[in-house]
């Protein structure tokens, strides 16, 4: 294999990259949707549909870029990376198991999930996370990474003590003009909690309403 899909599994495209390749270039389109056996399509009981469902690629006419598109949001959260990531490989390997492929989107997402912990994300301070993660995979060991990571979430999230909001649901941080803004307290409301946060440059005071 060789061409935008090996580049992208290999690390040397990035997911924003092949997207691009995806909706503007015929020929990465063809090697992508080369990926699903022709013996695969239309034959419910192939193994290739052992992990992956056969009526979505069904309603993508078998067309794996296609259903990458319909599928994912090449929004650069690190969960969606590593989503498609995924995609790709497990399609690659089936048909070619020795081809080599760069872990950093399994590190990232592992990463992630360590110094998150489902309180520090949200869709406003997303850009953050992603710029600390991609700074420590720069680091040589995951011990340094993690270190990194939390330290540099702690002093982006100005974290006092252990003081963290208690989320109902999943977490919805809030922004503020330069960096996320610090969790002041939670109070219980009629079916649901108050999130109080305040922007520690402008002294702006901003809640966050979850509901049972």
């Amino acid at each position: 294999m060789n061409g935008v899909i090996y580049s992208f599994l290999n690390g040397e495209t990035t997911v924003a990259e092949l997207h691009e390749f995806i909706t503007k270039d015929a020929s990465t389109i063809i090697e992508l949707n080369k990926l699903i056996p022709d013996d695969a399509i239309k034959n419910v009981n192939h193994p290739i549909w052992s992990h992956y469902s056969f009526e979505a690629l069904n309603d993508a006419s078998f067309e794996l870029s296609r259903y990458l598109l319909s599928a994912f949001k090449f929004d650069n959260s690190i969960g969606d990376n590593l989503n498609i990531f995924s995609t790709i490989k497990y399609f690659a390997l089936y048909n070619n198991p020795g081809i080599r492929y760069t872990m950093r989107y399994i590190d990232s997402f592992d990463l992630y999930l360590s110094i998150t912990k489902d309180c520090f994300e949200g869709s406003e301070v997303r850009v953050v996370i992603n710029k600390v993660i991609d700074e420590a995979m720069n680091k040589k060991t995951k011990a340094e990474r993690k270190k990194y990571s939390q330290e540099q979430i702690k002093n982006l999230f100005h974290v006092d003590g252990n003081k963290r909001p208690k989320w109902i649901h999943g977490p919805d941080w809030p922004m503020g003009h330069r960096s996320p803004m610090k969790f002041i307290y939670e109070k219980q409301i009629k079916e649901g909690f108050a999130y109080f946060f305040q922007d520690v440059d402008e002294g702006q005071i901003r809640v966050v309403t979850q509901f049972y």
